[in-house]
């Protein structure tokens, strides 16, 4: 089918509107210049949206990294304090327990945790500083 030939009103309504475009010799151009322009400016205010975000984005990542970064270091700090501690009070106990003092007092019997063991610990100390004191002086 072929389709209906336009008629003579709607060609000269066609010339008519095309005319009107035409009224000050701009061929539509003005509007389409304004439309562009108003384009332009809301293609700018998105640019400027875009790069505050992707701003304030690159600062929230470059903390969280900084405090990964801390966190990681706090962590092996603290991993290696806790570690020299532990070396710190086995050794003492190691040199506690096989240790004999120059009074010749054995002490092995401080391997054991007891209510006499740990009396008799406080009485060596005790003995040990005062006798210590007295050559000092």
């Amino acid at each position: 089918m072929s389709e209906p030939v336009a008629t003579r009103r709607e060609v000269d309504q066609l010339r008519a509107d095309i005319n009107r475009i035409d009224d000050h010799g701009t061929r539509g151009v003005g509007a389409l210049q304004a439309q562009m322009t108003g384009f332009a400016a809301d293609l700018a205010e998105l640019k400027a949206g875009v790069a505050a975000q992707l701003s304030a984005h690159q600062r929230v990542h470059d903390q969280d990294h900084r405090d990964r970064v801390s966190g990681r270091r706090w962590f092996v700090g603290t991993g290696f304090s806790a570690l020299l501690v532990m070396a710190t009070v086995i050794g003492l106990l190691l040199d506690m327990a096989l240790h004999t003092d120059s009074c010749g007092e054995d002490h092995r019997w401080l391997t054991s945790i007891t209510p006499r063991g740990v009396t008799r610990a406080a009485q060596l100390i005790m003995s040990t500083g005062s006798r210590r004191s007295r050559a000092r002086a």
